[in-house]
């Protein structure tokens, strides 16, 4: 039985959980229950989505905004740690797919 590209994408839902913070779930198989999430402000999620936006394609540079750091390790993954006042790494990070940041820049403006 050949599965189609349909079935083969994975499924993410970006949810409103209160007035400053989202969940991200994404379902990489339907026919499996159980999903990955991550938990951020809408803040975070804004400044994920202009870096992806406008981002040097070229380039693998670390991005550094006023309170979040984004880094791409890998072809397949976006490291993204949030900072404190002082500039330095807080232990609040998301290490998410590809597919997830595309679709928080394709939600935030």
């Amino acid at each position: 039985m050949r599965m189609t590209q349909e079935s083969k994408r994975p499924r993410i839902d970006i949810f409103q959980l209160d007035r400053a913070n989202i969940e991200i779930r994404l379902q990489e198989d339907s026919a499996q229950a159980g999903y990955r999430s991550w938990e951020m402000t809408r803040f975070v999620a804004t400044l994920i989505a202009l870096w992806w936006r406008y981002r040097n394609r070229d380039s693998e540079r670390e991005m550094r905004f006023e309170s979040l750091v984004i880094r791409t390790p890998s072809s397949g993954h976006i490291d993204v740690k949030e900072l404190d006042n002082l500039g330095h790494a807080k232990a609040v990070g998301w290490l998410l797919p590809v597919a997830v940041v595309e679709a928080i820049g394709d939600k935030f403006p």
